[in-house]
């Protein structure tokens, strides 16, 4: 069984509720803002080629509103990170574990991010290839 991310289950009714038969606008136009924000992204990206976003921020936005930008830009992955660790715990918790505490299922979670983002890059990607073989032979 594969675990998709919820917004994949979800957005899509949401958006057909709302725009009814002009949801393909709706489609339309998130792809033209995703694609501005990728431009711009990669834009920066190439300007400021040894810089995070939150160093070269303060250098585009004056120190102020800079530092304002690179706090905002860190909670929201911090806000993202807590809110996908806190939706598969959930997950764990209500779908297949039901009796094991959700604050267990939370702190093995951390502790496997953590050894992964110790060991690098180069091991999750290899890891992420080799568990995508194994779903993928097990969807056919």
């Amino acid at each position: 069984m594969l675990i998709l991310p919820t917004a994949i289950l979800f957005v899509p009714s949401i958006t057909a509720q709302s725009a009814g038969p002009d949801g393909w606008a709706s489609l339309i136009l998130a792809l033209v803002f995703g694609l501005l924000v990728a431009v711009v992204s990669s834009s920066l990206a190439m300007k400021f080629p040894s810089q995070t976003v939150i160093e070269y921020a303060p250098r585009l936005l004056g120190p102020y509103v800079g530092k304002l930008v690179g706090f905002i830009y860190s909670f929201y992955f911090y806000y993202v990170g807590y809110y996908v660790l806190r939706q598969f715990a959930e997950v764990m918790t209500t779908g297949y574990m039901t009796k094991t505490p959700l604050w267990v299922h939370l702190i093995i979670l951390v502790m496997i991010a953590s050894y992964a983002l110790y060991l690098g890059l180069e091991t999750l990607c290899r890891t992420n290839a080799v568990i995508t073989i194994f779903f993928w032979q097990a969807s056919q």
